[in-house]
Parts: C-alpha cells; sequence; structure tokens
C-alpha cells in the first residue's frame, strides 16, 4: 500500500510536515499552517500569488502580509532541521527517526527520564504488562516498579 504525497504513517493517516528550502528563512524550518494571504486561508505550500511559481509558505501563523515571515517550500520529503533531522537521526520520506536519545520533529530535543520510560512502556506493548498500573499518569517515579533516587 502507498499513502498519497505528503501522508505518512501505516494507515496514511499522518500528514507529514512540510518545511522551507532556507531561501529566507533556516533551511529546514516547519512551514506553519494554515496561514491567511489576501483574506484567503491556506493549509499547503501554494503559488497564488507567486511571481516565481514556486510553492512557498508562512513559518509563523496569521496573516502572512503583515508578518511577512515566509520561505520557498523544500521538496515533499524532506525532513525538518538543518542539517535534516539535527544529525541526531534519519529521514524517511519527511519524516525524522530519532535516534536513541533524542526526540521532536527534527530530533534536536533530548529525551529526559520520563520520555525514555514512556518510549519503552509504549514500544513494548506496556498496555498489556501483567502490572502497569499509573504508568503514563503523574509523576514518573510513582510508577509501578520504577524507583527513584531521591534527587529526583
Amino acid at each position: 500500500c502507498s499513502c498519497d504525497e505528503g501522508w505518512g504513517y501505516n494507515d496514511c493517516s499522518f500528514k507529514i510536515p512540510r518545511v522551507t528550502d532556507g531561501t529566507h528563512q533556516k533551511r529546514g524550518s516547519l512551514c506553519h499552517f494554515p496561514f491567511d494571504l489576501g483574506g484567503k486561508e491556506y493549509t499547503e505550500c501554494t503559488t497564488a500569488p507567486s511571481f516565481t511559481g514556486r510553492p512557498y509558505c508562512a513559518v509563523v501563523g496569521g496573516n502572512l502580509e503583515e508578518n511577512k515571515e515566509w520561505d520557498f517550500c523544500a521538496e515533499v520529503g524532506t525532513c525538518p532541521g538543518d542539517p535534516q533531522c539535527s544529525n541526531n537521526g534519519d529521514c524517511f520520506f519527511g519524516e525524522c527517526v530519532c535516534q536513541p536519545g533524542f526526540k521532536g520533529v527534527d530530533c534536536s530535543e533530548l529525551m529526559d527520564e520520563r520520555d525514555v520510560l514512556v518510549k519503552l512502556f509504549r514500544s513494548t506493548n506496556g498496555q498489556s504488562w501483567a502490572e502497569s498500573t499509573s504508568w503514563e499518569v503523574g509523576h514518573h517515579c510513582s510508577w509501578y516498579g520504577i524507583t527513584c533516587s531521591p534527587s529526583g
């Protein structure tokens, strides 16, 4: 099975983010949708109105005529970050798959203890564990089977 351009995941339910090509903003910046231009709302990269015919997007929300923060869209499938995935992950059809210890749409954020435990829980089908009381609820030091040092 294959997804329409710009959509991903196994069931094609995830809209792959579009990013900029670096002409006017930092390369790999996320496009912000929707944005308004000339009284019309845009939810995709657009070429109208454009003198070059190249698709562009806003990088902040709101009215593009007022904030003037825009750039040309990179090719579909280009990942966020500069370099792509911040050199902390691999790019697959516009989606960063982060290396262990990193998170975020561009893999630029370090995972904390809670993030690591949640990833473990979800990737091992934690809901079906014999005991998963309070996992993902409240502070991670209160989750069943987790012992934290006094410093947290």
